[in-house]
């Protein structure tokens, strides 16, 4: 199935600016990339989360979306590899939450989320399986990987598998600099003095950036190798792709 002309849109080119807001302790950090090289997307088609009575979870719990040595389809083996990532699921009326990084859960609005609750979820009518929705959209980095948890809702005769289907963009991208947030607001919202200099990202780089907030309300904490030096071939050599 094609993807919608709105996922279409969203997808990664070359090219591109990207900032991925992260965290480093208690301070927001905006980290600049530059896209250099982009696949077109691999298609993880109906991975199973397991088996699900009604009103019950599938599977064993959370579920970190490996396969059969442990490797971790969702979280990319090098540095400088950014993955986006957007998901349908099967049946239509399964729900399934998400949890990035694993032990991490997304989608509260107040309290502790729980699996099986009416918040935090996606189901496969809101993102079919051969048809994902843009909501589903995150990107993943090397040091987060994600887990997903299905959850039947209505009393079932027999079991049902709960299934998910993944559209992941692989890119490799070059690292362009990092600005703390004070210094990303004094571009975005300079203040009545103008723009400071000697910003260690220009600009137009700024300003021309399509922003993603790594995991949402409680970011996720930057990967040391986003910290080193931003670009070598070093980097290059370990890229991946």
């Amino acid at each position: 199935m094609p993807f919608s002309d709105e996922l279409e849109r969203r997808l990664l080119r070359e090219g591109q600016i990207i900032a991925l807001k992260l965290r480093v302790g208690g301070q927001r950090r905006y980290y600049f990339l530059e896209v250099e090289t982009v696949e077109a997307p691999n298609d993880l088609s109906e991975f199973s989360l397991g088996a699900a009575t009604g009103l019950a979870t599938a599977g064993t719990g959370w579920n970190l979306v490996q396969d059969s040595s442990n490797n971790k389809y969702l979280e990319p083996d090098y540095d400088n590899i950014v993955y986006q990532i957007f998901y349908g699921i099967s049946p239509s009326y399964a729900r399934v939450y998400r949890q990035y990084p694993s032990g991490t859960d997304r989608g509260n609005l107040f309290g502790v989320r729980t699996v099986g609750s009416q918040v935090g979820y996606v189901n496969g009518i809101a993102s079919p399986l051969r048809g994902p929705s843009v909501r589903t959209e995150f990107l993943t980095v090397k040091g987060a990987a994600p887990a997903f948890n299905g959850y039947i809702p209505y009393a079932e005769p027999s079991s049902v598998n709960v299934v998910m289907s993944f559209y992941i963009t692989k890119t490799r991208a070059r690292r362009l600099g990092m600005l703390q947030e004070a210094e990303y607001r004094s571009v975005i919202m300079p203040p009545a003095g103008g723009t400071p200099a000697g910003l260690p990202v220009p600009l137009e780089l700024v300003k021309a950036a399509r922003v993603f907030t790594m995991g949402g309300m409680t970011l996720i904490e930057a990967p040391t190798w986003l910290g080193r030096g931003m670009t070598s071939e070093r980097d290059a050599d370990n890229s991946g792709g």
